[in-house]
């Protein structure tokens, strides 16, 4: 069973309990045991932040990506493609591909990598697409070789004697002529491509796409000589990768992620389940960020801008306190604060604007007395969105700023001109006075 969810939105749900309950168990477990390719991850709780369900209903929260469970397969598209006249699968996917390669703070693998004319709709399919072309092109035109510890039985001493095993085994059994022996050869059969074989075989046994299956069958063809053995994400932290080589520190840390995110059940045969989820509220921060640091260089963008403090203790100690942290800082002409939040028309002139977020930005302009602030939204396509700019003039005895509300929006139809599109949207912005 096939679900198509965007975040932020409901969709019916009606599934056994015993399913919602396994679903939701394993969620919980990747939340606890997922990678850190996310800088600041929020790990307080031990309950999964992915989807919320109840009366029949599933919504997911701000992650997009996939979850394969059992066979049920959810896939989860950005909310700004929602209702729009141009949503694709295929072209969601490749947007947010296209917005992970402006960020610094999700290291993700795949952020620059591109589907070219592939025509692939679903996030596994695509995700397993990309590694399997970068791991095909890596195990035939660069195979690899390591020097690799191991121990084994010779009739010579080569390396050092594992005195340990020569004893307990060998002497106390009288066969002193043959020595365990540990020593390093330079072998194909090494760590790294056993965990690209296991993984490569992991997703064969997902994907129903035929390229995908012939590229992922050449690369277990490739690897014939390599050992069958299963593989664990910890084991991929064990491959040292030199930065000399980028592809191949690519694919161990897509091997790293697969393996990270499945689970194992054996209750009546074996089934493996897959999850790959990503923030949408801090891919949406990092876009912005980095496409002011690439194409606007003359603002001095700064991300994550950390150097003050709201407060001071009133004792002897003046000790500084509730450091701020502004997601985007123009010096000398905005304070940006990023919100992957959707405003809805309301019967007030709030516009779907939190007064919380009003009271932090004036907070970030006193503080740094600047006149402008920018609450900066995702547009959208939702038939009571609001996507005009809405400014607030906030006025006291010493100090004034106008706080603007803006929407842009970050969706083309034109991937090869995204950059030269996307300039133009943000120029506007920056305009408002």
């Amino acid at each position: 069973m096939i679900i198509n969810l965007f975040d932020g939105v409901e969709h019916t749900f009606q599934q056994d309990p015993a399913i919602v309950s396994g679903l939701q168990a394993f969620l919980d477990q990747v939340w606890r045991n997922r990678p850190l390719f996310i800088e600041e991850e929020d790990r307080r709780t031990s309950s999964q932040p992915f989807l919320t369900f109840g009366n029949g209903m599933i919504k997911a929260r701000n992650y997009v990506g996939f979850i394969q469970y059992n066979d049920l397969h959810i896939n989860i598209y950005p909310r700004v493609f929602h209702n729009a006249d141009s949503f694709t699968p295929g072209l969601a996917i490749r947007h947010v591909l296209k917005w992970l390669s402006y960020s610094s703070r999700i290291h993700f693998p795949l952020s620059e990598a591109d589907l070219g004319p592939a025509t692939l709709d679903d996030w596994l399919e695509s995700f397993i697409f990309l590694f399997a072309r970068l791991t095909k092109n890596l195990v035939n035109t660069n195979p690899h070789f390591a020097y690799e510890e191991i121990m084994e039985e010779l009739s010579f001493v080569r390396g050092r004697i594992a005195m340990g095993e020569y004893t307990r085994q060998n002497l106390a059994t009288s066969r002193w002529h043959k020595i365990h022996c540990i020593h390093n050869p330079f072998i194909y059969d090494n760590l790294f491509n056993r965990v690209i074989k296991y993984t490569a075989r992991l997703l064969l046994n997902h994907t129903r796409d035929k390229r995908n299956i012939e590229l992922l069958s050449d690369i277990l063809f490739t690897l014939d000589e390599v050992s069958d053995v299963p593989c664990t994400g910890m084991d991929c932290d064990k491959i040292q990768v030199s930065r000399l080589y980028p592809d191949m520190d690519k694919v161990r840390e897509l091997c790293r992620i697969f393996l990270h995110h499945q689970h194992i059940q054996l209750p009546e045969g074996l089934s493996v389940n897959l999850c790959m989820l990503l923030p949408m509220e801090l891919i949406f921060e990092q876009y912005i960020a980095g496409f002011l640091e690439s194409h606007f260089p003359e603002y001095r963008s700064r991300s994550q801008a950390a150097d003050k403090y709201l407060a001071e203790t009133k004792d002897l100690r003046a000790a500084p306190v509730f450091l701020m942290k502004h997601d985007i800082l123009l010096p000398g002409r905005w304070v940006i604060d990023t919100k992957y939040k959707f405003r809805i028309q309301d019967d007030s002139d709030k516009f779907g604007i939190h007064q919380g977020d009003m009271y932090q930005m004036l907070a970030y302009c006193l503080k740094r007395n600047m006149q402008k602030g920018m609450l900066l939204y995702p547009a959208h396509s939702s038939i009571d969105a609001v996507n005009n700019i809405q400014s607030y003039k906030i006025d006291a005895d010493a100090f004034s700023a106008a706080i603007h509300a803006v929407s842009i929006d970050i969706t083309e139809t034109d991937l090869h001109k995204f950059d030269q599109l996307q300039k133009e949207k943000f120029i506007q912005v920056m305009k408002i006075e």
